[in-house]
């Protein structure tokens, strides 16, 4: 009796040590596993401008507009990335930045300035212009952003050699013949006008002059 007692207590025994362990051995596995790696941040690119719009008096001649920008990056992983540039501007113009690649290594700033010809264009009108930049290690593109847009107003002018371009309201000597020819008409007709009057004038004081003689 004595005996099947303690074969029974050994079987309970060994049943709960087996339980225990069974319960125990999950929490020492996830004890030595190694914790999970925090998220990594990405690549980011930023681009700002000095300024966000510009004027143009346009003559269909080779006329540019600059503007100037800063292009940040910050790499967690400390790479070498490098940074390209693309500006887009509207159908039949043309835009480039300089530089066009920028290179970093981890983190930092780049200044770049962008050139931009509004082409043929035949009327008053607004053009937008944007710089996309496209960040790339070794080959693949890692980060993307674009910036704010840039706006340039073009005032077409309508005889193209009335205005001097760096003073607009100077007139150029090299005016052509027949844009003056109106105004020289006008300034003709004004002199007659004050020659007639006054030959009018002087020929009634004669007149006076002689009715009050004796």
């Amino acid at each position: 009796m004595a005996e099947a007692f303690n074969i029974s207590g050994t079987k309970i025994m060994s049943m709960s040590f087996a339980r225990a362990l069974a319960m125990i051995i999950p929490f020492l596995l996830a004890a030595q596993m190694p914790a999970a790696a925090a998220p990594e941040r990405p690549v980011s690119i930023t681009i700002t401008l000095e300024t966000s719009e510009a004027d143009l008096l346009w003559n269909a001649s080779e006329q540019y507009v600059y503007f100037n920008g800063t292009l940040t990056l910050d790499d967690p992983l400390q790479r070498e990335i490098d940074v390209s540039l693309f500006p887009t501007a509207p159908s039949g113009w043309s835009a480039l930045c300089s530089p066009e690649v920028n290179k970093f290594h981890s983190a930092g700033q780049r200044n770049f300035t962008c050139s931009v010809h509004p082409g043929n264009v035949r009327e008053n009108m607004t053009g937008i212009i944007t710089v996309q930049g496209m960040a790339y290690w070794r080959g693949d593109a890692v980060a993307s952003n674009q910036s704010p847009p840039f706006s340039l107003h073009v005032t077409r002018l309508v005889v193209e050699k009335n205005y001097n371009l760096t003073n607009p309201r100077k007139i150029d000597f090299t005016t052509r013949l027949e844009n003056i020819l109106p105004h020289l008409s006008v300034l003709a007709v004004l002199v007659a006008i004050i020659a007639t009057a006054a030959a009018t004038w002087r020929w009634r004081k004669r007149r006076s002059r002689g009715e009050a003689a004796p």
